[in-house]
């Protein structure tokens, strides 16, 4: 919803339709997505951005086979774009005349009216004692607005590493883990919720990403992606959202545990406690900066020509 209003404003929400083969990548992308969630657990943000900045194992190796996934769900697009510029005839190409840019729209007016509105919702939440569901209210709220406008986006960072070799947004990703990984040792260090954020860690943390990370290429967002897409009028967004829920609802049903309970599961692995915080300072940042180098060594393979 936070993102829908501040695309409405900035006058950037549109419909757009897809085609069948379009849907089809979607549904398929948010069923993978849906399993990896269950699997990892939870999504690329929590499974993969804030546990390996909370220390706990299952971060790297998430991250790790996020990146295998986006590896192969980029290599199924490359496909699938070659094959349509095959199709495309330049012949008939129509010539598109310049749309004029409109100063005033009632878009502006509409996401202000609806920003309002749900400002108006929280505070009905609140009305009947309700405050702890009106704060995480208001906090989805601008985490969309946020996300929408800083164009952050987990899906460019981990494809464009083996599809292009940018590793430009994935730095940055990676800069961030570290910069607020400090702030998690400080407060978990003092014994503040230390083991907050902290997953299960084992081959499931690789699989799961795996899976995730074709499943979002695929979608053309993560799970935060594909809410943003999704309010900026993305149809394809929609289907995946839909086919996510379904599969990763339907998995306490087969699985007959809860997630992250059962025999799939490893246990938390929170480094401090194992390793100490200079041992768990050498992990996660080793993991960094490894990391950080192989995006660089693929960024000069670029330049090279290979």
């Amino acid at each position: 919803m936070g993102a829908l209003s501040v695309a409405l404003i900035n006058r950037e929400f549109k419909l757009r339709k897809e085609n069948f083969l379009g849907y089809l990548m979607g549904a398929i992308g948010g069923f993978l997505m849906g399993l990896g969630t269950v699997l990892m657990p939870p999504c690329n943000v929590e499974g993969f951005w804030v546990a390996t900045m909370a220390f706990s194992l299952s971060g790297p190796l998430a991250g790790i086979g996020l990146f295998i996934g986006a590896y192969i769900g980029g290599k199924i697009l490359k496909i699938q774009v070659s094959k349509a510029v095959e199709n495309i005839d330049f012949i008939k190409v129509q010539k598109a005349e310049p749309v004029l840019s409109k100063k005033h729209s009632i878009s502006t007016f509409l996401g202000f009216i609806f920003i309002i509105s749900l400002l108006l919702i929280s505070l009905i939440y609140y009305y009947y004692g309700m405050p702890i569901h009106a704060g995480l209210f208001l906090f989805g709220i601008v985490f969309g607005i946020i996300f929408q406008r800083s164009r952050i986006c987990f899906v460019a960072a981990f494809r464009e590493i083996t599809i292009s070799k940018n590793g430009k947004i994935m730095k940055w990703v990676l800069i961030s883990i570290g910069i607020s990984a400090i702030g998690f040792a400080i407060l978990k260090s003092k014994g503040y919720q230390p083991y907050h954020m902290v997953f299960p860690a084992g081959w499931h943390n690789i699989v799961g990403g795996l899976i995730f990370g074709i499943g979002m290429v695929l979608a053309g967002g993560c799970g935060v992606g594909i809410l943003v897409r999704s309010g900026e009028g993305y149809t394809r967004s929609w289907m995946a959202i839909l086919t996510g829920m379904l599969t990763s609802g339907a998995w306490t049903g087969i699985y007959k545990y809860k997630v992250e309970q059962g025999w799939l599961y490893g246990s938390p692995v929170f480094l401090p406690e194992k390793l100490g915080w200079a041992g768990a300072f050498l992990v996660i940042f080793g993991f960094l900066f490894i990391f950080y180098l192989f995006i660089t060594w693929l960024e000069e393979r670029k330049y090279e020509g290979n």
